[in-house]
């Protein structure tokens, strides 16, 4: 098919990431620094004896955030995001910075809706970085052609587009801050009309709607922040690349 629909939904999975991204990082502050979860590399204070029982105890456990995440799109209508996820552990040593993991749902008012998941996980004294996004949308959205004298002729189309993506990266500390490492994602999408009945008489046509698109890449991280959601020093910077394969 026209690499058109695969596109439309890369722009699609980035647009409803944006939110939910926003969402985890702000409820995931508010609850790390409301609940006392360690999420700085600074290491904890000695206390005396006795006294450090309880407080390694909360420090090590399982911090959970929930954001409700209204929305209006144009193409889709007034709609709600709902995510919730823990910030947890892999690693007993509270000096090292957490892992994150959030689940996530949408729907909106025209009948399109979405789950995702994702985690960000560090391991072995945050030596191991591995990131993993997988989601299913079901969009509707009336389609105005492709260019500028397209959408201005303001005639449209009611399309159903569904998709699939996959995610995922897997980095190593190298030298101090930096971290590099490879990357895969997988979409597959489909199109269809919402209601085919509406155009009778269109001449038959090879299969225009479904795609896939498959890509490797390079990554590289660096990353010398304090904090994951409330950084008050450092930077981070990231450089990514992917090869993608021929759009099917």
């Amino acid at each position: 098919m026209s690499p058109t629909w695969g596109k439309m939904g890369m722009g699609w999975v980035a647009w409803v990431t944006r939110p939910v991204a926003l969402g985890w990082i702000l409820s995931a502050a508010g609850e790390a620094r409301a609940q006392g979860v360690e999420t700085s590399d600074i290491p904890s204070v000695e206390l005396a004896p006795g006294t450090v029982e309880s407080t390694t105890e909360e420090g090590s456990g399982v911090t959970p955030l929930v954001a409700p995440l209204p929305f209006r799109n144009s193409q889709i209508g007034w709609g709600i995001a709902v995510m919730a996820g823990l910030i947890h552990r892999f690693d007993a040593d509270t000096t090292v910075k957490p892992s994150t993991g959030a689940i996530a749902g949408l729907a909106s008012e025209n009948g399109s809706w979405g789950v995702m998941g994702m985690e960000m996980a560090r391991f072995d004294q945050d030596t191991w970085r591995a990131r993993g996004v997988a989601g299913y949308m079901d969009l509707q959205y009336d389609f105005y052609g492709i260019g500028i004298d397209a959408g201005e002729a303001g005639q449209a189309v009611p399309i159903d587009q569904t998709f699939f993506v996959a995610s995922g990266a897997l980095l190593r500390h190298v030298v101090s801050g930096l971290y590099v490492g490879g990357q895969i994602l997988w979409l597959t999408t489909t199109v269809t009309l919402q209601n085919p009945v509406a155009f009778p008489g269109q001449p038959a046509l090879p299969d225009q709607g479904n795609s896939q698109l498959l890509a490797g890449g390079l990554q590289a991280e660096f990353d010398t922040r304090d904090d994951d959601y409330w950084p008050q020093r450092g930077s981070l910077a990231q450089l990514k690349g992917n090869f993608f394969t021929t759009t099917t």
